[in-house]
């Protein structure tokens, strides 16, 4: 695209939309235009499109809001460079040529002289580029953009983008990074990386954040999209895609500026002609470019993405009564040095990183040593790497370098829980939309937490994902050992682990109640006199329901006993009491009928009633009862009425099956049992073809004219039905006829009529077909038929099983929600709760409250997330019928293709790996054929000149050098094993400073280690207490005094572990190399020594007893939290020259109790002495401690309650509290070394 450049002594100005942007000099002048500044494109072009993004109100809002909240950069002074642009044009150091600056930086007489400054040079002014983007050629798709300088707040592009866009919060980041440059990739790992990352973006809500440019992963991720866009017919979840890119790397540039924005720009994406420079990508949604003030240098967004990656990762979100922290994640494609940094940056920060095997290079570096033991990563190993994965740019890799590499490859797989390895079709992994989410939940899991906050934080995760998939997969799994909501309804205000055994007790003796027999989560039940236990306790969902149980149980017995001994003419009392029992009942069917707290109606009420089986099953035999009832008050009909009773009775007893649904093994089998009898049901439409068509042909061959209606219908069904079971009659074959079994004319009731005979009372049908017939019906229905319903039984029966646990989940679900709400009393007490209702409801005209637990109504949002949740299924079971609607016989061809072609490509990746040793052996070969070669090349010499030659001329032969390497597999996960040497100590970026550690990988850690190129940078910070620490003025000359591995007046320069090294008048680390020089952020150099008390004691139950897990006893520890971290500690840190007590400890005592606490540390057993791998360490100065444990046994112990009553002294900002004792527990790495060691020795879980 040419650029066509004004006069300096002209402006651009942006016309209205659609018109032509044309800039003429008697118009367009300075002074039409004051307020005017010429930018470094010097013009504006407009377009002619009639489809604009953004409305009327919109345009004024953005074209005043983002000049006044948004800049740019520009050179203000114009300085010569030696290098010339691609044309020949003068350029200046900023990269821009002459006529792109403003005119007063030509002819600044303010910087006259000085050499180039960027950070003098450069200005910020109100931005010039910035509206709506569309891609010329590319189709409808208007996007937004904006240009940003380098140092804007991340919080005003968040707001841009949230407020003035209008994007919606995310619920998920995805960072994705790798290769600037396009790469190939495999065909089926890039459709996978594809699918996978659209649907984590789809179904999550996320934001992909990418460099936005045309080429690289960029691209890759662009396509992925336009792909999804294309295909899915979901137009409402458009996927948000941010590009965030450098300005002065984008081609095209120019087409984009125009003070007052755009609406929209029009972007010609050009690669043939972008040269070193870059074209926007047309398939993101958004762009943010990043300016400097400079002209082609790469890399410039990087800080500012890196900073608005982490302001948005810290906000918080509401969603369906979830507030969550955005999470953030990033994906690893391919990529060189540059994301080799931004991995490490990411683990470093606590973000989790998918790494994509097989995409190539740095990517594909960390994959392949990613299930190594840390030892083994060397740097000879990671010279092997590169010299395979990098074998174009390998000669660019000094040793430095490589240094440095190994060291960040060490602490990236180090952090195993923040790194996660995308392999195709290994470790189950198959999408990497689960990968991504895989990781997330993997780095939760391993944050520190507090107990229930952990699992918590998951859940919370997955609800806002809405996946439901990785909720089952990831977080509801058996390895967690999980307090479920719906057990704790059910348990109401009593502790879970009571065991039901307990339970039953107390109700059958209730005083044990008023005692420790029992135990309640609220503490203020537990005092054996509060009266509320006994509120409690009856109110419990499972009181109740086994109450319910006991009393049906005694109905029915009273019931059986009444029908079966004491049904008198003249009702007895027990008989009465039945009707009143049966009234109870019929008063609690009503009351479920008509309970409406959700205000649905009394039709939708009757609905949600009649949909349940069992309350089907109660209205049958309530009516039923009161059939026979009303038989029963009738002297006529008493007998009647006993009998309908008697069925009444067996639809009761069959009630009994719903108690069942509270067990697991039990319940889904009712299922069954229901399902089974639909099968029976259409079943007995083609038992009944067979049934009705042989006996009627049976009954008119055998009998003549039979007049009595109950025998034809014993003859036609009753007969052929019991046939199917072996009764076959008699008569049938003539052979065991018998006229005394039948009535000749059919006049005896008791009888059948005799079949058709002759004068000498012998059959005369034709027995050979009546044999014949018989024959066919049993085949067709013993063999045939019944086979078949069993058939259909074990379907039936497989396809429940199959989801046994699914389907007991749901009826516990349902079981717990009945008698959440039931009133507590069983029938017939009952009646009194619903006299109590009666009175609430009707005569005081209460509203029906629904406990906030539980339930139907969705509220709006809940709504719209469960629509959202549904489209997803939609589209993805509509894919899954696309796919088997194209499983023909040629797409099964191409399908073996396809896995031929991935196997080869596995086959020639294997071959990779394996180069390296492969060419080091043939290195080895080589070398000891040329030797053999010179050996026989002499012995010729010899014997040509008649000689054998001196044997100092004779070559020696080379062992070989190829070495033995032991090969990982992909899948082989390392043995966790201690690291070795010091690892915090190493940290790259020194805390609290912007120093920068000279890169230290394992093996070159002990000072015994030859480490030529070890060159650390030399720091010390100021600190404030001058007097309390070693100075360091000018030169070291003030070092001579100080006194090494001796008490230097109040300061102990002596180390716990041995007599360390002088060097250079500075003592040297006796754990080896950290990367820097000089004593940081410490006060001494040497050892500096410090305290740290483990004050522990039993965790107990409410009754007293020692809480246990795992059988193991569980500790309770103090720890201590200031305002300015997020990590608990314990109460301890360094010591004071003179003094026994740590400050940090007497800020958290009050001043009376330091005596006393002196004394129980001097009774504590000590449980660690020696060095400590801290962050602040450096090669001249260390941190030494000694960890006492103070444990308190008894519960009672009065200096215990002493410490409680001393705690929080001086500094009311600190927290102290008693935490539980766990690996979970967030405190910092090097107090829980400490911790377990404290476990260990009092034999407690961990």
């Amino acid at each position: 695209m040419q650029i066509r450049m004004l006069r300096p002594e002209l402006n651009g100005v942006c016309p209205d939309e659609g018109d032509s942007c044309v800039v003429h000099p008697k118009i367009c002048d300075l002074e039409m235009v004051p307020n005017l500044r010429r930018s470094n494109s010097a013009f504006c072009k407009s377009k002619g499109k009639a489809h604009f993004a953004t409305g009327n109100n919109e345009k004024e809002n953005l074209s005043s809001w983002i000049p006044e909240n948004i800049k740019k950069k520009e050179c203000v002074y114009f300085v010569e460079s030696s290098q010339m642009s691609d044309t020949g044009r003068v350029m200046c150091e900023c990269g821009y040529p002459r006529e792109q600056h403003l005119e007063e930086a030509t002819k600044s007489s303010v910087f006259l002289g000085k050499e180039w400054d960027p950070k003098r040079h450069i200005q910020e002014m109100p931005t010039d580029a910035f509206g709506d983007i569309s891609f010329a050629g590319l189709g409808p798709k208007v996007g937004k953009y904006v240009r940003v300088s380098a140092d804007t707040p991340p919080c005003i592009i968040y707001q841009l983008m949230t407020q003035h866009w209008g994007l919606d919060v995310p619920n998920l980041l995805i960072s994705v990074t790798g290769g600037a440059k396009n790469f190939n990739m495999m065909p089926r790992l890039k459709n996978i990386f594809r699918r996978g990352l659209v649907k984590v973006a789809q179904t999550t809500g996320a934001w992909i954040i990418t460099g936005g440019s045309h080429a690289g992963v960029m691209k890759q991720v662009g396509e992925a999209v336009r792909d999804f866009s294309m295909s899915s017919s979901c137009k409402e979840g458009e996927i948000v895609t941010i590009g965030i890119a450098t300005w002065g790397t984008v081609y095209n540039r120019g087409s984009l500026i125009c003070p007052m924005g755009s609406f929209p720009a029009e972007y010609v994406l050009d690669e043939d002609s972008q040269g070193n420079l870059s074209c926007l990508d047309s398939n993101h949604s958004h762009f943010i470019l990043v300016d400097d003030g400079t002209h082609g240098r790469y890399g410039v967004e990087i800080s500012l993405r890196t900073r608005l990656e982490k302001f948005i990762s810290e906000q918080t979100k509401v969603k369906e009564g979830v507030t969550i922290k955005i999470p953030i994640v990033c994906v690893v494609l391919e990529g060189g040095p540059g994301t080799l940094d931004t991995i490490y940056n990411a683990i470093t920060n606590g973000t989790p990183c998918v790494i994509v095997e097989g995409s190539g290079r740095v990517a594909d570096v960390i994959a392949q040593v990613a299930n190594r033991p840390v030892p083994e990563i060397t740097i000879s190993l990671i010279q092997k790497k590169l010299s395979i994965l990098f074998r174009d740019t390998y000669e660019l890799f000094t040793e430095g370098k490589i240094v440095e590499w190994t060291k960040k490859i060490q602490d990236i797989v180090r952090s195993r829980q923040l790194l996660t390895i995308f392999r195709e079709g290994k470790d189950g992994q198959q999408d990497v939309d689960v990968a991504i989410l895989q990781a997330l939940l993997k780095a939760s899991r391993n944050h520190d937490h507090f107990g229930h906050e952990n699992w918590d934080h998951q859940l919370k995760l997955a609800v806002a994902w809405n996946r439901v998939d990785i909720a089952r997969s990831e977080i509801f799994t058996d390895d967690h050992e999980w307090k479920a909501f719906l057990t704790k309804v059910w348990w109401g205000k009593l502790c879970v682990d009571n065991g039901l055994w307990r339970v039953i007790l107390c109700m059958v003796f209730f005083p044990l109640i008023y005692t420790s027999f029992v135990t309640f989560r609220e503490k203020r039940l537990q005092p054996m006199s509060c009266l509320t236990r006994t509120r409690a306790f009856f109110t419990a969902p499972v009181v109740i329901f086994h109450l319910n149980i006991l009393s049906y149980f005694s109905f029915l017995w009273l019931f059986a006993y009444v029908l079966m001994i004491d049904f008198q003419a003249t009702p007895s009392w027990r008989e009465y009491f039945i009707y009143f029992w049966l009234f109870s009942l019929v008063c609690e069917e009503t009351r479920q009928l008509f309970y409406d707290p959700d205000g649905f109606g009394l039709l939708k009420m009757a609905s949600l009633y009649f949909s349940d089986f069992w309350n089907k099953l109660d209205v049958c035999a309530i009516l039923i009862f009161i059939a026979g009832l009303t038989c029963r008050w009738i002297p006529s009909t008493l007998y009647p009425g006993r009998i309908i009773l008697s069925l009444a009775f067996i639809i009761f007893c069959l009630r009994l099956m719903h108690i069942f649904t509270v067990s697991k093994t039990l319940g889904p089998k009712i299922i069954i049992v229901k399902r089974m009898m639909k099968d029976v049901f259409f079943f007995l439409f083609l038992l009944a073809v067979w049934v009705v068509s042989f006996g009627v042909a049976k009954q008119a061959i055998l009998i003549h004219n039979e007049e009595r209606v109950d025998w034809i219908f014993r003859g036609v069904v009753y007969h052929s039905y019991l046939t199917i079971f072996g009764q076959i009659p008699s008569y049938i074959d003539g052979v065991n006829f018998n006229l005394d079994q039948c009535s000749p004319n059919g006049t005896d009731p008791y009888k059948p009529k005799c079949p058709e005979s002759n004068k000498d009372k012998r059959p005369v049908f034709p027995e050979w077909l009546t044999v014949i017939l018989l024959c066919l019906y049993l085949l067709f229905t013993n063999i045939l038929l019944l086979n078949l319903l069993i058939a259909m039984f074990n379907y039936t029966f497989q396809q429940v099983q199959e989801h046994t646990d699914q389907i007991w989940k749901f009826q516990r679900h349902d079981l717990i929600e009945e008698y959440h709400g039931r009133p507590a009393a069983p029938p017939p007490f009952i009646l009194f709760n619903h006299l109590q209702l009666f009175v609430k409801r009707v005569l005081l005209r209460q509203p029906a409250k629904r406990h906030k637990q539980l339930k139907e109504k969705l509220e709006k949002n809940e709504e719209a997330a469960l629509l959202s949740w549904e489209t997803y299924l939609k589209e993805n079971y509509l894919q899954h019928q696309q796919c088997q609607e194209k499983q023909n016989m040629e797409q099964k061809i191409r399908d073996v293709a396809q896995r031929v072609d991935v196997l080869v490509e596995l086959l020639d990746l294997d071959r990779v790996k394996r180069t390296g040793l492969v060419e080091q052996r043939l290195a080895g070969l080589e070398e000891q054929m040329s030797q053999t070669a010179k050996t026989l090349a002499w012995i010729v010499r010899a014997l040509r000149g008649n000689g054998f030659g001196s044997e100092e001329d004779a070559p020696t032969m080379v062992p070989s050098k190829a070495p033995e390497l032991k090969e990982y597999d992909s899948e082989e996960k390392p043995e966790e094993t201690t690291a070795p040497y010091h690892v915090s100590s190493r940290n790259l970026l020194y805390p609290s400073s912007s120093t920068v550690r000279f890169p230290v990988p394992d093996e070159k850690v002990p000072w015994e280690v030859e480490f030529q190129i070890y060159d650390p940078p030399f720091y010390t910070a100021d600190r404030k207490e001058v007097a309390a620490c070693d100075l360091l003025r000018d030169s070291l000359e003030s070092l001579l005094k100080i006194n090494y591995n001796a008490m230097d007046g109040l300061i102990n320069r002596q180390s716990f572990h041995c007599t360390y090294a002088i060097q250079n008048r500075l003592p040297l680390n006796p754990m080896g190399r950290t990367g820097l020089r000089g004593r940081g952020s410490l006060r001494f150099f040497g050892p500096n020594h410090a305290l740290h008390p483990i004050v522990t004691c039993w965790r107990r139950n409410m009754d007293g007893s020692i809480y246990r897990k795992s059988l193991k006893k569980m500790l309770e520890v103090l720890v201590v939290k200031s305002p300015v971290s997020d990590h608990w500690a314990l109460p301890g840190g360094s010591l004071e020259p003179g003094e026994s007590l740590p400050l940090k400890l007497k800020r958290v005592l009050r001043r009376e109790f330091w005596p006393q606490f002196q004394n129980l540390l001097n009774q504590g057993a000590e449980v660690y002495k020696g060095y400590v791998d801290d962050p602040r360490n450096t090669d001249n100065a260390w941190i030494e401690t000694v960890a006492i444990n103070v444990h308190f046994e008894d519960q009672n112990d009065m200096q215990m309650k002493r410490l409680n009553s001393f705690l929080q002294g001086r500094d009311p900002e600190l927290c102290v509290r008693w935490q539980l004792v766990d690996k979970r527990i967030p405190l910092y790495a090097n107090h829980k070394e400490l911790l377990q060691k404290v476990t260990t020795l009092l034999g407690a879980y961990y």
